[in-house]
């Protein structure tokens, strides 16, 4: 039974008309259409590996009075051929809210009686949460996930940006990271150059401090994937990593959101596969 971590009160569904916005240029604003006017949206997520595009409906909030956009977008309603219908979080500053909130209900079995404290003076890393359990000193580190795999035998024009999983038995899957590798990291192309250093500061602490645990939680923010799996198609190297994570000891899990034009859901928790698989 799927229980819900909070509202979406007052949402209002939109059209992505363009992105950027015509009125304001930054790639994090797009335009709006609701009964024949144009509004300006704060889309933080960009257009989320190529799903987030014009005809797109878009589940929103109205800005506060402060900021220069008319709305603030929570979530997209993703409608592909031969795949069903699913609501995607779009709003990656909400994973922490989300991960907290599943973790204060006891929903995420791992943390069960964790306790909430602020970043302790002695320790050397910026995390998103920390809190004590078992009498150990945990950090949680977040990740968004709002990409998945692609059934190889279904072509899709759309999105850009596909990663087809030729595992036997094709199975939807949470994927992470997505995006271009334009960062660098040791001499090699990456996507995200920060998470992977992340991975490497957390095995240096805990190499030297038994009394740290580290988690990384990955938030996938849609109800239509199965299983975590890192995004070997996209960054290798930073899958690579999270291999070596768990080997170290870093604890890696997985829980799945439900997203309607209400508001957001606990699902339930995922598997994390981390063997490699071809796109």
């Amino acid at each position: 039974m799927m229980s819900k971590l909070f509202s979406l009160k007052g949402a209002t569904t939109l059209e992505l008309l363009k992105r950027p916005s015509k009125k304001i240029k930054s790639p994090y604003v797009s335009d709006g259409i609701l009964d024949g006017n144009i509004f300006t949206i704060h889309t933080p997520a960009l257009n989320m590996g190529g799903q987030c595009v014009k005809g797109t409906k878009l589940i929103c909030n109205k800005s506060n009075e402060t900021s220069k956009t008319d709305y603030i977008l929570n979530a997209i309603k993703l409608e592909e051929k031969n795949y069903k219908k699913v609501y995607i979080g779009a709003n990656p500053f909400i994973a922490e809210k989300i991960a907290k909130i599943a973790i204060e209900k006891n929903l995420i079995k791992y943390f069960k009686n964790f306790t909430f404290i602020k970043k302790p003076v002695s320790v050397n890393y910026r995390g998103d949460i920390y809190g004590i359990l078992k009498d150990k000193t945990h950090i949680i580190e977040i990740k968004n996930v709002i990409c998945a795999t692609y059934d190889p035998t279904i072509n899709l024009v759309s999105p850009s940006e596909k990663f087809y999983d030729n595992s036997v038995s094709f199975s939807r899957s949470g994927i992470y990271p997505f995006g271009k590798k334009t960062q660098n990291w040791n001499n090699e192309k990456v996507v995200s150059s920060r998470s992977i250093r992340q991975i490497d500061e957390m095995i240096k602490i805990i190499e030297n401090d038994n009394d740290i645990v580290f988690t990384i939680l990955f938030v996938v923010n849609r109800s239509d994937c199965n299983a975590f799996k890192p995004n070997w198609a996209s960054d290798p190297t930073y899958c690579r990593y999270l291999v070596k994570a768990k080997e170290a000891g870093i604890n890696l899990v997985a829980v799945k959101m439900h997203w309607n034009e209400k508001g957001c859901y606990f699902d339930s928790q995922l598997k994390v596969e981390l063997d490699k698989w071809e796109n």
